[in-house]
């Protein structure tokens, strides 16, 4: 049991893409990188993963920020998603 009789279910992270000619993983692409804000970072990541775009985060001691890397495949559909505006749902 987690805190207070709660468990926190681990997530599973999605699968990196393999190459069409080697078998080997498709490079990863530096996205963006995330200063001094986890928030932003998480909800970034989620977002990415509910579209289906493997995600990679590393933490860099100099900048204090993160890296978010993901397939170089994916990239532009990634910074797509980053800038899209929502719309607004008329009531």
């Amino acid at each position: 049991m987690g805190i207070f009789g709660f468990r926190f279910k681990k997530e599973k992270p999605l699968p990196w893409p393999k190459a069409a000619e080697g078998g080997d993983i498709v490079p990863p692409a530096l996205l963006t990188t995330a200063i001094y804000d986890d928030m932003d970072v998480e909800i970034t990541l989620n977002l990415l993963r509910a579209y289906g775009i493997p995600t990679d985060k590393r933490w860099q001691r100099k900048t204090h920020g993160v890296d978010i890397f993901v397939p170089e495949t994916m990239l532009d559909e990634a910074r797509d998603l980053l800038a899209a505006i929502p719309e607004e749902e008329n009531v």
